[in-house]
């Protein structure tokens, strides 16, 4: 009884003790695989040996076989050389958790057998049953068997010659055992337990042996990295794409990764680990983090995270101010002795632009005085023409991105349809519905030189709220810097050009309001009255594909009379553009032009326009 009592107050005081030591709630794990278990290869880096004894008595490894067969086995077994093994001496294949860690899972194949030394020829001067003087088992760091009575060992009955747990048939179904566990240490262990020792083989045969065909064991680890930052990138100020950050991070069972975490991008750099050990990676790593393609500019709460080769995370959070998109410069004016550049830039602001000149090619550039308001940046040309100069524009953004080279001229000049031209007045110019069109423009560098063989983007966007950009296409400049593309018949649209720049030249872009009228048809019930009476007009949009607003676009009908037109009814359309009006006509006698009138409205992306004109005659 008072055995007993002892035993549970051991078993008592070894959950307490567990349950103290028990990973907290979140911790990360991974997997450790050794020899033949799914994933590993055939390979052991995290089962070493050991020879024990009970102390003060030496190991004695002469009474056990130790050995690392992978791809197949671990094995640990008694020597096959006769002679007695000493008391609680052991043979043991141990796994440490890494410390700050527990070992919370075993996945296992394997096999155990063990012989009873009664079966055995019995020593000079012994007789009977010796009893079951070996023990083979699996256990962890509190002494306790890895799954009970009936796990991780096995007990030879009497009458027996020996017992077993798994399988020798190799890693497969038969072989196979999980554990749930909260231990430190496991060991698979081949031990004598008689006080006058065990004999160690029977005829050249092992009495104990324990067979390891593969393993996967999870280590639980609720300690997060250590992390330190700094760098260029994590500077005060507007900082460049190119820019990079410095960390520095640490971990008891090694830093399995690093990122930066920015503007709705992520830039992670992986380590190089190896899951066939307990700890995976180096405990250690620095190195630099860049920023992630795409990430655009502007302010951003970022964050830099290390984790370890449990999956657990350190951030360190930071404030980045990114700008990788150069200042613009644009050629505003250049006429007399006056000069005007429009500079900008959209993130950071610029922080510093100059003009220099020369007034022939083989001659140095020279400084202009200059000064920068409101996006303006102007100079006064000392001698010369500023139509006639050569210049060059340097503009430098508060981040440090820099912008240099020759101002261009890009201008759109025409928009041709038929035998008709229109000029490009104020940035607009009106286009008959229905009609295509040839947009004619010129790209001049400052002098007035032309560029030739350059490309020019066009990309189109209906005036209609909302609307996205399409790309109309891209055009190639003539030997006189002249471009022409033809816009196909459609709604009115801004369309806008656009020229990247080469070499030591500027790009440039303007935008273009291409003005549509709208249209309708209009139709009469009849023509000619010989009095009084009632006409039905009616008629539908044209709409070149535009959709109608299902509520309909207000339209007015309006007569000329005595040199004016003169509005007498409105209506509205239904959602597929068709209209109809009734008008009384008195009877007094005359011919009476009748038309349209289709104002402009912010849902249907067209401009003023008017159907053609009818005539109705009374009398």
């Amino acid at each position: 009884m008072r055995a007993g009592m002892r035993g549970l107050g051991v078993m008592l005081v070894g959950l307490a003790a567990a349950a103290a030591n028990a990973p907290s709630a979140g911790a990360g794990t991974y997997d450790v695989v050794s020899c033949g278990a799914p994933g590993a290869g055939g390979v052991n880096r995290a089962w070493r040996p050991e020879a024990s004894a009970f102390p003060p008595n030496p190991p004695d490894p002469s009474s056990y076989e130790l050995a690392d067969q992978c791809p197949s086995q671990l094995l640990v077994r008694s020597s096959t050389v006769d002679g007695n093994a000493p008391f609680l001496t052991g043979g043991n294949w141990i796994f440490d958790a890494p410390a700050g860690t527990r070992l919370t899972r075993l996945e296992t194949w394997r096999f155990g057998v063990k012989l009873r030394t009664a079966a055995n020829d019995p020593q000079p001067g012994q007789d009977g049953d010796q009893g079951d003087t070996w023990r083979i088992f699996a256990r962890d760091d509190g002494a306790q068997i890895i799954g009970g009575v009936f796990g991780e060992t096995c007990t030879t009955k009497p009458g027996d010659i020996g017992c077993t747990f798994g399988s020798d048939s190799g890693v497969g179904a038969a072989s196979h055992a999980v554990y749930g566990i909260n231990a430190g240490t496991i060991s698979y262990t081949v031990s004598c337990e008689d006080l006058s020792g065990c004999p160690r083989a029977y005829k050249g045969a092992p009495i104990a042996t324990i067979k390891l065909f593969g393993t996967r064991v999870t280590v639980s680890d609720s300690n997060a990295p250590s992390l330190k930052v700094g760098g260029p990138l994590l500077s005060p100020g507007w900082r460049k794409p190119s820019h990079v950050l410095t960390y520095d991070a640490s971990d008891n069972v090694g830093v399995r990764a690093a990122r930066l975490e920015i503007g709705g991008t992520t830039r992670r750099v992986a380590a190089s680990c190896d899951y066939h050990r307990p700890v995976p990676c180096a405990t250690r790593r620095a190195a630099t983090l860049s920023v992630p393609p795409g990430t655009p500019d502007g302010i951003h709460n970022a964050r830099i995270v290390a984790e370890d080769a449990a999956g657990n995370g350190t951030a360190v959070p930071r404030q980045i101010m990114l700008d990788g998109t150069p200042p613009t410069a644009e050629l505003e004016r250049a006429r007399g002795n006056t000069i005007v550049v429009a500079v900008g830039d959209a993130t950071s602001g610029v922080a510093s632009a100059g003009i220099e000149v020369r007034n022939r090619s083989k001659e140095p550039y020279r400084n202009l005085p200059t000064t920068l308001a409101a996006g303006r940046l102007r100079a006064k040309l000392d001698r010369g023409s500023a139509s006639r100069i050569d210049m060059r524009v340097t503009v430098r953004d508060a981040a440090g991105n820099v912008t240099q080279g020759s101002p261009t001229r890009l201008s759109v000049t025409s928009a041709k349809f038929g035998r008709r031209t229109r000029r490009v007045r104020s940035n607009r110019v009106k286009v008959p519905f229905g009609r295509r069109a040839a947009v004619h423009g010129r790209l001049l560098l400052s002098a007035g030189q032309p560029l030739a063989d350059q490309t020019i983007g066009v990309a189109s966007t209906v005036r209609r709220r909302g609307a996205r950009a399409q790309l109309v296409g891209a055009v190639r400049t003539g030997r006189s810097g002249r471009f022409s593309i033809r816009i196909p018949p459609g709604p009115s649209r801004t369309l806008r050009f656009v020229y990247g720049g080469a070499s030591g030249v500027l790009g440039a872009a303007r935008a273009v309001s291409y003005r549509v009228p709208a249209s309708s048809t209009i139709r009469a019930s009849r023509r000619r009255l010989s009095g009084e009476g009632r006409v039905r007009f009616s008629g539908r949009l044209r709409t070149r594909g535009q959709r109608v607003p299902a509520r309909g676009l207000l339209l007015v009908l309006q007569g000329r009379e005595r040199g004016r037109w003169r509005t007498f009814d409105d209506t509205r359309t239904d959602g597929r553009g068709r209209w109809h009006a009734t008008y009384n006509f008195s009877g007094r006698r005359g011919r009476y032009p009748i038309r349209v009138r289709i104002r402009h409205q912010s849902s249907y992306p067209f401009e003023l326009g008017y159907s053609r004109a009818l005539t109705v005659r009374v009398g």
